[in-house]
């Protein structure tokens, strides 16, 4: 079959690929993939595009214009879990974890790139290995720093000559809690529970 004999959409295409055609030359990466007469003469008025890394990045409808650069007939498929990534001859289904965060070796771990998830991967935490009393000097030291921002505020207020009777209330409160975290703390941190 000469070229002569081909379907007018198939010489409109290779001449666009050519370089013949109004339209700039085809890059490498279109160089690749290849029209099929059957795709050519059967495909609707839609292309699937995808971008740099080949990944689908929707549909449009080509009103008789050129295939573009970054698109193809073949329609990609859709499943659960997957990202469809054109490899320049067929889509292929790459794993979609991105986002996910998990951990690691025990280490905490978010999912930044498209694949099979990585080596170690877990979505449980790493058991705690604390005995209860360094947990609870954990948690009394952020409930310190915790206090100690509550503070700011009436402080400023006392310190201006601005305080009201709640700003004074708040101050002793957060006083009487402080003290006894900083006594339980020493307790802790001495070694037995009084």
């Amino acid at each position: 079959m000469g070229s002569n004999d081909l379907p007018s959409a198939v010489a409109d295409v290779m001449t666009v690929q050519s370089g013949i055609h109004k339209y700039p030359p085809a890059s490498t990466h279109t160089e690749r993939i290849a029209i099929s007469l059957e795709t050519v003469n059967t495909h609707d008025d839609r292309h699937y595009c995808y971008d740099l890394d080949g990944f689908y990045s929707g549909h449009d409808s080509d009103y008789g214009q050129p295939l573009p650069c970054n698109g193809t007939y073949d329609k990609p498929k859709s499943k659960e879990g997957f990202l469809p990534r054109w490899n320049g001859e067929a889509w292929e289904q790459i794993e979609n974890h991105k986002g996910k965060t998990g951990y690691i070796n025990g280490e905490p771990y978010e999912i930044k790139e498209y694949g099979p998830l990585p080596e170690g991967w877990s979505t449980e935490p790493p058991p705690d290995t604390r005995t209860p009393d360094e947990i609870r000097i954990a948690e009394i030291k952020s409930r310190l720093e915790e206090i100690d921002r509550f503070v700011i505020r009436p402080m400023r207020a006392k310190l201006a000559g601005m305080a009201t009777a709640e700003d004074e209330i708040i101050l002793v409160e957060l006083e009487h809690e402080s003290k006894a975290l900083r006594d339980e703390l020493s307790t802790l941190a001495g070694g037995g529970r009084g």
